[in-house]
């Protein structure tokens, strides 16, 4: 989400205004997006460790749904709003058909997702989809689909409470992700101390969860405070997309190193 709307506006700038919408099924032209829906279904795998079959499975395609509208569902958020929402119900279906099929009211999740959805709209419409605000909102959104797994792949590894515990650890991660990328543009006025507050408040919930947590959180502290040592900013897309790629591999080290950390430190409900 964060190298999203970043890339979106040097190809503004580039091509001497934005591009045209295509309302089509598609997956998302930038692969931040895809590695946080990918990298919270790993996410969830390893932290249900074993989970459940069926419900791997209904939320293999929610991921699948989440991936092909995500593009149409951004793009419309801020034009067609009731469309937008309609899109929202097509993503929120499997977990729904799942819950049911479990017998399952996952309340607590829900209530989560909708408060999360509510604040990305109320964001993109009073700000628009490009301000610092819809930006944290939509990364927290994405983030929210391993909460919403959680009730359906449902394993023995860890509590249900521990789940609500990773789940604000990612989500607080990819804030700051978000806010460093943010911080790293030359169009964008975001200081850099600020991607170091959800971090700040993640070591607390991690410190909490067990000590072993932290480890995840090594890397993202020391980019974080050298970005504020030392902020160089960039403007061309080639550089913005390096920067993507980098963070992405950083995700994926993020999240293995997290998930492994709870599955073999936190004892099991």
């Amino acid at each position: 989400m964060h190298v999203v709307r970043a890339a979106q506006e040097v190809r503004a700038v580039d091509m001497g205004g934005p591009r045209g919408a295509q309302y089509a099924l598609r997956l998302p032209r930038e692969r931040s997006v895809i590695g946080i829906l990918l990298l919270a279904f790993v996410l969830a795998v390893m932290t249900a460790w074993p989970p459940n079959v069926q419900g791997s499975l209904i939320v293999a395609v929610a991921l699948v749904v989440h991936l092909l509208t995500f593009d149409v569902a951004f793009e419309r958020a801020h034009r067609e709003l009731s469309k937008a929402l309609l899109i929202i119900v097509l993503n929120a279906a499997p977990y729904m058909l799942g819950y049911m099929l479990f017998w399952r009211f996952p309340l607590m999740e829900l209530a989560v997702g909708s408060a999360t959805v509510l604040a990305y709209l109320a964001s993109t419409l009073r700000w628009g989809y490009r301000a610092i605000p819809a930006v944290l909102t939509g990364t927290a959104l994405l983030t929210v689909s391993y909460l919403l797994a959680m009730p359906l792949m449902d394993g023995a590894a860890v509590s249900r409470g521990v789940h609500y515990a990773v789940w604000a650890l990612y989500a607080l991660y990819n804030i700051s992700v978000a806010l460093y990328v943010e911080s790293r543009l030359a169009f964008r006025n975001v200081r850099p101390v600020t991607a170091l507050m959800p971090l700040t408040v993640a070591l607390l919930i991690g410190a909490a969860l067990h000590p072993a947590v932290l480890i995840a959180f090594v890397e993202p502290i020391i980019k974080t405070v050298r970005n504020i040592a030392n902020n160089v900013r960039y403007s061309s897309l080639d550089e913005i997309k390096r920067m993507g790629k980098l963070e992405a591999l950083r995700s994926a080290l993020f999240v293995a190193v997290l998930g492994l950390s709870v599955v073999l430190t936190v004892k099991p409900a």
